[in-house]
């Protein structure tokens, strides 16, 4: 009996045995052919019609598709947020960022050595010691408003924007509008359009939310921003909600967004060809759904304002992503003292 019972017992593990084998395979199997790219998508400017981040989702998901089990798992982070883990020691295999950080992921990245299809003015803001450590694939701009009725003609506007301060009778008081208003903010350089266009710049310290609303209540007169408020004021303008604007781009821009590779990952072909897919025709093209701008030369709006401010960004001067904080606080300081002081900081 004693006898049996062991032949049950040897029977019965080598038929648990033999089932379980392959599903143990099968599950490995999966495992290796599933590669989970991580992407940190780090957002330090205003997008456009949709998030830059929704945006960079659509394309990411078009990419997955396009190769069978790769996932990109989108990290979006604020420049501070992504700072904090840097700090903690945490890593990704490719990353999204504009200036004001590509100093601190500068010694994190390999460089790039697919095909390059940006326009020369975009390539070098990504470009260290002869190396391509960042690929740019969008961006935004700066671009003056003033009302109509507030000039005869834009003959001398932009140029005239900080010399148009008036005032306006209140009820029974007559108060000062100031010439032009903007939002600053620590990483961007909306002072030096400011300089390049109008000669110099003023110190200002207003928030770029409340300067649109302030702008479209009638508190000052002219307004510098970017593409965001170049979708909102023309959506008031076609809307009948705010008079015709006359609108102007600025020949500069530092609102580009890069890609970069981590030095360590394992997917580096991968994260190359999805940096590469960024730059193709048929992402770039989508851009005009997110009302952001190209950086490869094309431009595919048909809108006035829109495919004026293309045009101009196709030529448009640029900063380096790499720049350090305090680089960048000295170009600042330069647009205060006047365009040729800045002009040769830029060169």
């Amino acid at each position: 009996m004693k006898t049996i019972s062991l032949i049950l017992v040897i029977i019965f593990v080598c038929f648990t045995t033999f089932v379980a084998i392959p599903k143990l395979s099968s599950t490995a199997t999966v495992q290796s052919e599933y590669r989970l790219i991580t992407l940190w998508h780090v957002d330090n400017f205003a997008s456009g019609k949709i998030s830059k981040a929704d945006w960079l989702k659509k394309v990411a998901t078009l990419f997955e598709k396009r190769n069978k089990g790769v996932l990109i798992n989108i990290v979006n982070l604020t420049q501070s947020q992504a700072i904090e883990l840097l700090d903690q020691g945490k890593t990704f295999d490719l990353v999204c960022f504009s200036q004001g950080i590509g100093e601190r992921l500068l010694p994190l990245l390999t460089p790039y050595e697919g095909r390059v299809l940006s326009t020369e003015n975009f390539t070098e803001g990504g470009v260290v010691n002869g190396f391509q450590y960042a690929l740019p694939y969008l961006s935004g701009g700066y671009c003056f408003f003033v009302r109509q009725s507030a000039l005869q003609n834009a003959v001398n506007f932009p140029q005239n924007a900080l010399n148009l301060a008036t005032t306006k009778k209140v009820g029974k008081n007559v108060v000062t509008l100031d010439s032009l208003h903007f939002g600053t903010q620590e990483s961007t350089l909306t002072e030096v359009a400011l300089a390049l266009v109008c000669g110099k710049a003023e110190r200002q310290n207003f928030d770029q939310y409340q300067t649109y609303v302030d702008f479209v209540r009638g508190k000052f007169v002219c307004l510098l921003s970017t593409q965001r408020d170049l979708w909102r004021l023309s959506q008031r303008i076609e809307s009948g909600k705010l008079e015709k604007l006359y609108m102007q781009v600025a020949p500069f821009t530092d609102l580009v967004q890069y890609v970069g590779i981590a030095s360590g990952t394992k997917f580096f072909h991968l994260a190359q060809e999805f940096a590469c897919f960024l730059q193709t025709d048929e992402v770039q093209q989508t851009l005009t759904s997110a009302g952001l701008f190209s950086v490869v030369g094309r431009n595919d709006y048909t809108d006035e304002w829109y495919k004026e401010m293309q045009n101009q960004l196709n030529v448009a001067k640029t900063t380096s992503v790499f720049l350090s904080l305090e680089q960048i606080s000295a170009l600042k300081e330069a647009s205060f003292l006047g365009k040729d002081t800045l002009l040769g900081l830029l060169a």
